[in-house]
Formats: C-alpha cells, sequence, structure tokens
C-alpha cells in the first residue's frame, strides 16, 4: 500500500506513513478516496479472518495503528476542507 502515496516533498511527521501505507498528510480528494478504499480493503480483510477464528493480535494492533492515523488524516482533510469554503 505505501506506493499508493507519495510523499509530497515535505519533511516531518505530518507527512510520515502508516504502516501499510495510508499517509498522515491527505490533501486531495482523490487521496482521501484512494486512502478511505485502502482503509475499508484491510477491515474486510481482518474481518473475514476473525469470522474464520484466525485472531491476530499482532495483526489487529497494526490495524489500530492504521486507523489511529487515518483519524487523524480525515480530521486534517475535513479541517483542509473547510477552509476552502470559508
Amino acid at each position: 500500500m505505501s506506493a499508493a502515496f507519495g510523499s509530497a516533498g515535505g519533511q516531518g511527521e505530518s507527512d510520515a506513513l502508516a504502516a501499510d501505507g495510508i499517509p498522515a498528510r491527505i490533501d486531495t480528494p482523490g487521496q482521501m478516496v484512494s486512502a478511505m478504499r485502502l482503509l475499508q480493503g484491510d477491515l474486510a480483510c481482518e474481518a473475514e479472518q476473525i469470522s474464520l477464528g484466525d485472531v491476530d493480535t499482532a495483526s489487529l494492533g497494526c490495524l489500530a495503528d492504521e486507523t489511529e492515523w487515518f483519524a487523524r488524516a480525515l480530521r486534517r482533510f475535513g479541517w483542509l476542507a473547510a477552509q476552502r469554503q470559508s
């Protein structure tokens, strides 16, 4: 997944990638849609594993981290969208 997003040339934590490639910084609608689809796929895969009785705590931890990264990016994206509408 990390190939899905390139760095915008910036430095620092806001340009860092989550373990599976969802960036902490998402600036465009296309990037947000891609990130949503990546997370949706990861959630669906993990749900399938759990339904089969395969509960991998390490995998769940990675998914939790990825979801937290996405939540921060989603809040930032919403803030940017509100600023553009002002």
